[in-house]
């Protein structure tokens, strides 16, 4: 060998005489870490390991952002639920109180007219008349076509039936 050149005991190179080695040459050339030395930089390349390690923190970060983001869309869907259910159950209650005032109502009117009916049943007896007469009078009055057909044609069976007996 050469007096000048000094063999590096990491590498087959070779190095002059006088010169100083700043860095070694690594034994794996996938190292994942940058060696500062003599103001230079030596990029090394990632392992199979480092690379799926840091797959595999980008998924995971992936996955948490996504699972934050179906949270946050989840809540949002179940707060809209909520205010959907509460309009839902206010509007029930709203209805449910107009259907109790108004039949609160016609209860009311109801017993001031069975009240009005009686008094003029009364009035009807005191002046000497059959008030079921004028009771069955009033109904015949108000009946439709169609219940008049029927109760007629019933009326018209029901004497034929009697005459049939005698």
């Amino acid at each position: 060998m050469d007096a000048q050149n000094i063999p590096n005991t990491d590498s087959t190179a070779l190095v002059p005489a006088g010169e100083r080695v700043d860095h070694q040459v690594p034994r794996d050339p996938r190292a994942k870490r940058e060696k500062q030395t003599a103001g230079k930089s030596l990029v090394l390349t990632p392992t199979e390991a480092d690379l799926a390690e840091a797959e595999a923190a980008k998924a995971e970060a992936k996955s948490a952002k996504a699972a934050e983001k179906a949270a946050a869309k989840d809540a949002a869907e179940e707060a809209r639920r909520q205010a959907e259910s509460a309009a839902q159950e206010a509007e029930r209650t709203s209805q449910e109180k107009r259907f109790f005032e108004r039949l609160k109502s016609l209860e009311s009117q109801k017993r001031g007219l069975a009240t009005d009916i009686t008094d003029l049943k009364a009035q009807i007896s005191e002046a000497g008349l059959d008030p079921a007469m004028i009771a069955m009078a009033v109904k015949k009055d108000q009946e439709t076509a169609e219940l008049k057909a029927l109760r007629e044609a019933r009326d018209l069976a029901s004497d034929q039936l009697l005459l049939s007996f005698g």
